[in-house]
């Protein structure tokens, strides 16, 4: 990896992203809203207030001086900070005028109608309600499923005269579609793009005490056909040479009849990622690195607004990486039923015999799980609905792993702190 000094990584949470530099031996420090108390033991961590953020991000750079960094979710949904945070320090990812065309779901949609492949409809909240499909109603600065819902559940005047223009509107629909959700997760370099894994996508569940359409977790690898590989394949290499994605990002898809469907592009580090580098044992910081490093020296990233055309498709490591592995690997975020105080770290680690989190291996050895991550401070005021806590277990099957993580999320609820 052709880096030098601290690599920086910032977000309204880092500590997978940053795991995951310490593992492939990088030096590491953050800057997020949280500075958990397990972050804090493996690197250098900046806490942010969230009044400050994403902004306040200009003046802890100042600071922090860092010499190469990269950016979690959901900053892809702030393009003109992240090039004015570039000119400061050599940005490992996607620039500015990627995420600016990525993040488009109207722009997503035309591509995938011009290349012939399944899309969900997108269209503006006016044009929603004068047809009979059940449409979701979501704002362009999306995060984590935030702020989501059914169209016909809202009633207000805000819906009046809304256009797709979102430099002045924050708000369309998106056709709703029944079905698993899943997050592919691609590398795209010079060339070729490698489908990495996908993993079912935890939405809305109850036990996790999440919001409706709020992200709670992940599991996987999913086993997959290969005729289903293949669509994933297509789906990437179409979208990631139209966009001239770099590195590490994924697609947000709803699976129907064998098929995926996209939802949307998150052209950065993915909340999911750490599920497969720990089912499968990669090294996939260090990718993703690399491929960055070769695309800000090449002119084969560039915008390119009107290629549709599919570079050749390059085999996917997607099989052989299953072949390496019985495992799956399981991850959820708890949400706070109640406002709670954060206790003495060890307690979490008492509660269910959950393990301390390792960071210098990506071994899926059982003996290291179920364990615990993003553990709060002592001491933190932990407000209902808030992320308390991220639990990571292992299993022979997917639906055993989720049992697992129910069970153990069920004990922890069960604790007076």
């Amino acid at each position: 990896m052709p880096t030098c000094g601290p690599f920086l990584i910032v977000g309204a949470s880092a500590r997978a992203a940053a795991f995951s530099a310490i593992r492939s031996g990088m030096q590491t420090q953050t800057v997020d809203l949280f500075s958990d108390w397990d972050l804090k033991q493996h690197c250098r961590s900046f806490q942010i207030p969230p009044s400050e953020y994403p902004y306040g991000l200009h003046d802890l750079f100042c600071r922090v001086k860092p010499t190469t960094w990269m950016y979690t979710g959901a900053l892809e949904n702030y393009p003109t900070l992240i090039d004015q945070l570039a000119s400061k320090s050599r940005l490992i990812g996607n620039p500015g005028y990627v995420l600016r065309r990525a993040r488009d779901p109207f722009l997503i949609q035309d591509t995938l109608q011009k290349a012939a492949l399944p899309y969900l409809e997108v269209t503006t909240p006016n044009n929603a309600q004068n047809q009979g499909h059940q449409w979701l109603l979501k704002p362009f600065q999306s995060g984590g499923g935030s702020h989501i819902q059914f169209l016909d559940e809202v009633v207000s005047p805000r819906l009046n005269n809304i256009s797709h223009n979102k430099a002045r509107y924050p708000l369309f629909c998106q056709k709703w579609f029944s079905g698993p959700s899943v997050t592919a997760i691609y590398l795209s370099s010079l060339n070729q793009v490698q489908l990495i894994g996908v993993t079912k996508q935890l939405v809305g569940e109850r036990i996790f005490h999440a919001r409706p359409f709020s992200y709670c977790g992940s599991i996987g690898p999913l086993p997959l056909e290969a005729s289903l590989s293949d669509k994933f394949l297509v789906l990437g290499n179409t979208l990631s040479h139209t966009f001239g994605l770099r590195g590490i990002w994924g697609l947000d898809c709803v699976l129907s009849d064998s098929t995926p469907y996209a939802i949307e592009i998150n052209p950065r580090w993915s909340a999911s990622l750490e599920v497969i580098e720990r089912a499968l044992n990669l090294d996939v910081f260090t990718q993703h690195v690399n491929a960055c490093e070769q695309a800000s020296h090449s002119v084969a990233f560039v915008q390119n607004e009107n290629s549709h055309a599919n570079p050749p498709l390059q085999p996917s490591s997607y099989a052989s990486n299953l072949m390496r592995t019985t495992a799956c690997v399981g991850k959820a975020i708890l949400y706070a039923d109640r406002d709670r105080v954060a206790p003495e770290p060890s307690a979490w680690f008492r509660t269910c015999d959950l393990k301390y989190p390792a960071t210098k291996t990506t071994t899926t050895n059982y003996s290291t799980f179920p364990y615990a991550a993003d553990i709060p401070n002592k001491g933190e005021l932990i407000r209902q609905g808030q992320p308390m806590l991220t639990l990571m277990v292992a299993a022979n099957t997917l639906k055993l792993a989720e049992k697992r993580l129910q069970h153990t999320a069920r004990l922890l609820y069960e604790q007076t702190f």
